[in-house]
């Protein structure tokens, strides 16, 4: 539910508030974990992954004297949450751990046990594009056409 002062709490099934308005954003609950942002007054975004009292399991940080820090961008489906470190999307569990490592440039929610990737090779400077399964193996490899 949205407050007042534009902000995002979480109610239960019976509309009883668990957690006041505080978060910028807040994902679904999924598994009794979700992903939520809190954003400071100078517009920086802290993402955690919360149960479903509102305490927080993980808090992504950003640590001291570096640039990197872990941006989560989806929700959990199928018990993993697409996230980005530096430029390069992976999937992490509920506890916040990389389960897929930081390697795609582009990577979809898991949906039926695969999600979509898209990598960047640097060095041949090839795209491959496919489905991983949800320990990162490349299950379906989408070929260029040949002609």
């Amino acid at each position: 539910m949205q407050g007042t002062n534009n902000k995002w709490g979480i109610i239960d099934t019976d509309g009883n508030l668990i957690v006041e308005p505080v978060y910028h954003q807040v994902f679904n609950f999924s598994g009794g974990y979700a992903v939520v942002s809190l954003m400071d007054d100078k517009w920086n975004l802290t993402y955690q992954i919360i149960d479903i009292n509102g305490k927080p399991v993980k808090v992504f940080a950003k640590p001291a004297n570096s640039s990197e820090t872990i941006t989560v961008l989806s929700g959990f489906s199928e018990g993993l949450a697409v996230a980005m470190k530096g430029y390069k999307k992976g999937l992490i569990d509920y506890k916040g751990n990389s389960v897929v490592g930081f390697q795609y440039r582009e990577l979809y929610p898991m949906s039926c046990g695969m999600a979509y990737f898209e990598k960047y090779d640097d060095k041949t400077r090839k795209v491959t594009r496919g489905f991983i399964n949800n320990s990162g193996k490349e299950v379906i490899v989408i070929e260029e056409p040949k002609f």
